[in-house]
């Protein structure tokens, strides 16, 4: 792809879906190479809520969710055609003013969606809390042992106390 996308030199995830596609998040948007050597470029302008992409995770359903710099992290809604996906679900800053910066995404085996944040860890609760709200953020305050959570496996066994099957 850098010879399409000149712009791009860096990668910062990147993902195999169920159709054989391969998904690049960037700090310039969101690549898509298909199994017939085509590609596509999206970004603002096509919709995504932000250009500077960190993480990308295929959630249990194969359902594709992006973490951003600038926007939080969204659901896309993708299928084996060409045609340009479509964002099914943000959870934005608007929402979430503290944790705009995702650094991670992560599914847990009971389904539940985390993320690392510049602020602490977020966990994604898609009906609501009591209150409404969508998510909750622990912190130092909640035992983290640091507010920027960037990368999984070395803050779950510790925090919660999980095995390492869990964190894995």
């Amino acid at each position: 792809m850098p010879n399409d996308y000149p712009e791009q030199h860096y990668i910062n995830d990147l993902v195999e879906d169920g159709f054989g596609s391969l998904w690049l998040a960037t700090p310039a948007g969101l690549y898509r190479r298909w199994p017939d050597d085509s590609s596509a470029r999206y970004t603002k302008r096509e919709g995504l809520p932000d250009d500077f992409l960190h993480d990308l995770l295929l959630d249990h359903q194969g359902q594709l969710w992006v973490g951003t710099r600038n926007a939080g992290f969204f659901r896309l809604t993708a299928d084996e055609t060409h045609a340009r996906p479509s964002v099914a679900f943000a959870l934005n800053t608007a929402d979430n003013s503290q944790s705009e910066w995702i650094n991670q995404l992560f599914e847990t085996s009971d389904h539940r969606l985390w993320a690392g944040i510049a602020h602490g860890l977020l966990e994604f609760l898609p009906a609501g809390d009591a209150e409404g709200r969508r998510y909750h953020i622990y912190t130092l305050k909640n035992g983290l042992s640091d507010d920027a959570i960037r990368r999984w496996p070395k803050i779950l066994p510790a925090t919660f106390g999980w095995g390492a099957d869990r964190a894995a």
